[in-house]
């Protein structure tokens, strides 16, 4: 609400042509349970999930169900696209597979960074970015100069003095914005 008024007079102002909304997660996750093939989806995965364990091919066991609806969403996209149940059902195991595969491999970091054992990210709104941030994070590493930047709320803060407080950001944000 705060920011459709907004974004509504930049486009009056500026003669935008804006044709895609991004409508964020919870219309996303609405449009993701819609289909006949949730259930099939929620049962397909959790079983996916536990005959990995048992073949020891992942170490991360979701019963986060609630965040299932990604899964849901990516065979949902896929149904939409080829009309196909099985397609769809697939394609959502197939992402449900990958992200369980990654969410092992981000379990070390969660470890060294959070302090938490035996943790992982099985979410695609999380470790979905896990490659690109790791590949990004190997390249920073070898820009002489730039590793040694770091860009923390807490450096803000001491370098902008009140200028780096979130409130006073997102004020100046708001205000060119408008």
């Amino acid at each position: 609400d705060s920011l459709g008024s907004v974004a509504q007079e930049m486009v009056q102002n500026y003669g935008l042509s804006l044709e895609v909304v991004d409508v964020g997660w919870p219309l996303a996750q609405e449009m993701s349970l819609v289909l006949p093939l949730v259930p099939a989806v929620f049962g397909a995965v959790l079983i996916l999930n536990l005959v990995l364990l048992v073949l020891g091919r992942t170490s991360t066991l979701n019963l986060d169900l609630w965040s299932y609806w990604s899964f849901s969403l990516a065979g949902t996209l896929a149904y939409a696209l080829s009309k196909s149940y099985v397609v769809g059902l697939l394609v959502a195991l197939a992402t449900a597979a990958i992200i369980f595969l990654l969410a092992d491999r981000s379990a070390p970091l969660v470890k060294d960074f959070f302090g938490l054992e035996g943790v992982s990210l099985p979410h695609t709104a999380t470790v979905g970015w896990f490659p690109l941030t790791i590949a990004l994070n190997w390249l920073i590493e070898r820009i002489p100069g730039i590793k040694k930047i770091h860009l923390d709320l807490e450096g803000m803060k001491k370098r902008l003095g009140v200028w780096g407080e979130p409130v006073v950001i997102g004020l100046l944000l708001g205000v060119i914005l408008a």
